[in-house]
């Protein structure tokens, strides 16, 4: 996703760059969050925190080495993605 504004399928993990609070509309939607620039004190961290939301955070060139559509195991514990079929 590049903006709050594109469309988000109810279930799927938001794949961005960097997120700001205009995302967080988003957040109760989705099944995870996967954003390239963040730490685990970066706003969009703590907010995933909060609503119990897997996230990975600070994950570089994520935009870029996950496909669009891409079947992901997503592991907010451990910090790890796993893409399982493109």
């Amino acid at each position: 996703m590049q903006s709050p504004s594109d469309k988000l399928t109810v279930g799927n993990i938001i794949l961005t760059k960097r997120t700001d609070p205009g995302w967080i509309s988003l957040f109760p939607s989705a099944s995870g969050l996967i954003v390239e620039h963040g730490s685990m004190l970066s706003h969009s961290f703590v907010v995933a925190r909060e609503l119990n939301l897997p996230a990975v955070v600070g994950l570089k060139n994520a935009t870029e080495l996950i496909p669009d559509g891409a079947l992901v195991l997503l592991d907010g514990v451990c910090g790890e993605v796993k893409i399982l079929e493109e």
